[in-house]
């Protein structure tokens, strides 16, 4: 019979041989760089084993260690093929639903749970081919996850002649949510490292700090409004003045609140309805 246990004993000795090699792949990097050679090696091994005689390969380890260490192998081979498979594939359906994208938009929002990208500052805008194309090939996905509950930031949307095809917002700086997908899909190290640069050099943004910029406008916007709280009966009666208000920050030993997309704040002051810090960018909010 030609798959008699010697030569099945002969398969085993030889992927234990391979199981060591696969080992420095995986401390090495190999690995990460080609998946593929987890699995070459471990096929290698097999095919050396059914073609050389164990009288040749010889008995590198005890039967039942080397058969122990061969089924351990091939579990782990077949499961790096079942992860290293899913992430190929999550690569390509990405790069299938923005193949057509002519213009790639960075807002300042989030995702349509609780943004209207129609009336969010554009911080970014891509239309050259060879940008969008450079672009895209940053995103690089390792997996899935189910995700968190908030909206994102920046809003990335992917236009396709004048209709936005695909809304979407980086999460916490780790992964990226698209509209009417059930996970968010984890980027890749070398991914997340990338996209981080781009965007701190283009938009002059750090992606990770996961809010927009008119919220960090409107929460600078009601601290100000906070000092004035107990202003009248301490003044007077006397209405405060946006000098006024810096100056508090000053003794208190805090920066005053600006607005980060550099729109100018007004101050508007009345006894009965209070205090109200207006924006003249995010003078819709």
């Amino acid at each position: 019979m030609y798959f008699s246990k010697d030569r099945f004993q002969s398969i085993a000795q030889c992927l234990c041989v391979a199981f060591v090699a696969n080992l420095g792949c995986l401390y090495l990097g190999l690995a990460r760089k080609c998946p593929a050679i987890l699995v070459f090696v471990a096929l290698a091994a097999v095919v050396v084993g059914i073609a050389v005689p164990q009288q040749k390969t010889g008995l590198l380890l005890g039967r039942g260690l080397a058969n122990a260490i061969a089924v351990i192998h091939l579990v782990a081979v077949g499961l790096w093929c079942h992860f290293a498979v899913g992430d190929f594939l999550l690569n390509v359906r990405f790069r299938a639903m923005v193949r057509e994208a002519d213009k790639i938009v960075i807002r300042d929002g989030g995702n349509l749970c609780c943004s209207n990208p129609d009336n969010e500052e554009t911080l970014y805008e891509i239309t050259n081919k060879t940008e969008i194309a450079e672009f895209v090939g940053m995103f690089r996905f390792k997996s899935q996850s189910p995700g968190c509950m908030c909206c994102g930031y920046p809003g990335i949307d992917w236009w396709r002649g004048g209709e936005r095809i695909v809304v979407s917002a980086i999460h916490h700086g780790y992964e990226l949510r698209i509209d009417g997908k059930y996970f968010d899909w984890v980027f890749s190290r070398d991914s997340r490292q990338r996209i981080l640069r781009w965007m701190q050099n283009h938009c002059g943004e750090d992606f990770r700090r996961g809010i927009p910029r008119k919220m960090e406008c409107l929460d600078g916007r009601q601290k100000i409004v906070m000092e004035t709280w107990n202003w009248p009966e301490t003044h007077n009666g006397r209405a405060p003045t946006m000098d006024d208000l810096r100056a508090v920050f000053t003794q208190k030993g805090k920066d005053f609140p600006a607005c980060p997309s550099g729109g100018e704040y007004t101050l508007t002051f009345d006894k009965e309805s209070g205090a109200w810090v207006y924006c003249s960018f995010h003078h819709d909010e």
